[in-house]
């Protein structure tokens, strides 16, 4: 996403992200926000790495409880009832887990995606950019912290969630 605003003295455009504007001053130097462009690249290359590491760690987790779940798959039902109980409970909890970890997978997957589209930092549903705070704490966020609010009291419908139009 690219916009441009010209004055006399200065020229904004955004540079990969509204995140981080890039001004050029009349005497051609590359500011933004008190950064050089380069600096503006690489805070926005700190979430990405971010996200890599955290799907590199997601991917780890998942292959670890998948093994841990097929253990407890096989295990005998031998044993009183108190520990056909612990061994339910641990199948569903590494399940849990485990389908957390896909979910949150698929958004860092998106994440991703929209970064190497030079979309990252956008909010998917009003289209203002996602505080840097808030990309900091959750770098594969989709909303804006209005927009997560209005979804979380479901005032807000994901496109995902939306069933898909039927045909007469």
């Amino acid at each position: 996403m690219s916009s441009v605003s010209a004055d006399a003295e200065t020229i904004l455009c955004y540079d990969m992200s509204p995140l981080f504007p890039l001004v050029k001053t009349a005497d051609g130097e590359e500011t933004g926000g008190g950064l050089k462009w380069w600096h503006m690249k690489a805070e926005l290359k700190k979430y990405y790495d971010s996200l890599v590491a955290e799907r590199a760690r997601l991917q780890e987790m998942i292959q670890a409880e998948e093994g841990e779940r097929y253990e407890l798959s096989v295990e005998t039902d031998t044993g009183d009832e108190a520990d056909k109980s612990v061994v339910a409970t641990l199948r569903e909890f590494t399940i849990t887990r485990v389908d957390l970890g896909r979910q949150t997978l698929r958004l860092i997957a998106e994440a991703i995606e929209r970064y190497h589209q030079g979309e990252y930092g956008y909010c998917l549903k009003c289209g203002e950019p996602i505080s840097p705070k808030r990309l900091t704490a959750l770098p594969w966020a989709r909303y804006c912290v209005k927009c997560q609010e209005l979804k979380e009291k479901g005032l807000l419908k994901e496109e995902d969630d939306e069933e898909p139009i039927k045909e007469i």
